[in-house]
């Protein structure tokens, strides 16, 4: 691991999989850590409206030689590892790697299967889905859900769906029927809502072209992460969007304002079109949107620039770095390393534009101003 540092934190779950499965990798951290309880059920249940926190999906660039320390760190620190599970997973050296460690970790109980392609048990190495280590480690209780399970549904989307709920419900320990009624009549709203914003583009559609006039694009910008009040606002985010070979810009004030794109040729309503957004503070985005009048983009904070925390603590009398010392970081305690460095992730709803730092060797309380790294020093007389 980089400078011999340890995982400060734990994860719910390991995505293992091979790199040409990678889509399946990155759709199930996306539908696992935006999984959302009802009220009702979150107090039933003893869990949180969002019970899944983080899941770990490790870059294709990171498996590089043996299996390194940084991924046995990512892996002792998950309490499941789930297999993206398809033949090309199953000829994958580095998913039989993973299997193998999180095996000997004692956690055999807690390897579970998302089938994305292939057969299970079917012996034939072009559709077998299911790595040969498992017969090696004599792994018989195998729970695997299966996005082709044709029981579930005859619209391949819902199959999907039932899949990703199954692995949710197994992992948690909750009852899966409930939560599938439950998901799939939300599923079968949006459908209905996506038809009426349907409708409505149509309807648009035919109303520029009856009048044969350009119109005005509108742009709104929603933060979709949680809000904290004691961070800046979103503010001078500037909006591009690419139409053929032309691209144009404009800025959005705030998230309360919206910028316009006048005198847009009608064609490209209902079209797709490149949209990329820069914001101070924020996540850049850039996306492909069907284009209507009236357009509202998520934006999501980017939780690093306020809450990666970084100083060294230096004594000013004596010209050194003052190691292994406690250090309070607005009520949050830590301590300082060996070379006198103090690094703290604070969560999104703790951020702040800076902290107040304490330490029993000064009297005095000091600022630390975000963003910070290594560069700020705390001094102490």
């Amino acid at each position: 691991m980089t400078d011999n540092k340890k995982i400060q934190e734990n994860y719910f779950a390991f995505i293992s999989y091979n790199r040409l499965d990678s889509k399946w990798g990155r759709r199930l951290v996306h539908k696992m850590e935006g999984f959302r309880l009802s009220k009702k059920q979150s107090a039933e249940f003893g869990l949180e409206r969002a019970p899944i926190k983080k899941v770990f999906f490790a870059p294709n660039e990171i498996q590089l030689g043996d299996l390194d320390e940084e991924l046995k760190e990512r892996l002792r620190a998950s309490q499941n590892l789930i297999v993206v599970s398809s033949p090309n997973s199953a000829k994958s050296v580095w998913v039989g790697k993973e299997i193998e460690y999180f095996h000997k970790l004692g956690r055999t109980k807690n390897i579970f299967f998302f089938i994305v392609d292939g057969v299970p048990h079917s012996g034939n190495p072009k559709t077998e889905c299911y790595h040969e280590k498992l017969k090696e480690l004599n792994i018989k209780e195998i729970l695997g859900a299966n996005i082709n399970y044709d029981e579930a549904s005859r619209w391949p989307w819902i199959r999907k769906e039932h899949a990703y709920i199954q692995l949710i419900t197994t992992l948690l320990g909750i009852p899966f029927d409930r939560i599938w009624q439950r998901h799939k009549r939300q599923l079968y709203e949006k459908v209905a809502a996506w038809i009426a914003a349907t409708c409505a583009v149509i309807a648009t559609i035919l109303a520029v072209w009856y009048t044969g006039q350009p119109v005005d694009i509108g742009f709104t910008l929603n933060e979709a992460s949680y809000i904290n009040k004691e961070l800046p606002a979103m503010r001078n985010a500037v909006v591009s969007i690419s139409l053929d070979n032309e691209i144009k810009t404009d800025t959005i004030k705030n998230c309360d304002e919206k910028c316009i794109f006048k005198n847009i040729p009608a064609k490209f309503i209902g079209k797709e079109v490149g949209v990329s957004i820069k914001c101070e503070d924020f996540h850049d985005v850039d996306t492909v949107i069907t284009l209507a009048t009236g357009n509202t983009l998520n934006i999501y904070r980017d939780e690093k620039v306020y809450g990666n925390i970084n100083f060294r603590l230096w004594d000013v009398n004596r010209e050194q770095a003052l190691s292994n010392t406690v250090v309070m970081v607005d009520g949050v305690e830590t301590t300082s390393d060996e070379e006198g460095f103090v690094h703290l992730s604070m969560p999104i709803e703790k951020q702040k534009s800076s902290y107040k730092v304490t330490t029993p060797a000064s009297k005095e309380a000091h600022t630390i101003y975000m963003p910070s790294s290594d560069y700020n020093a705390i001094l102490i007389e």
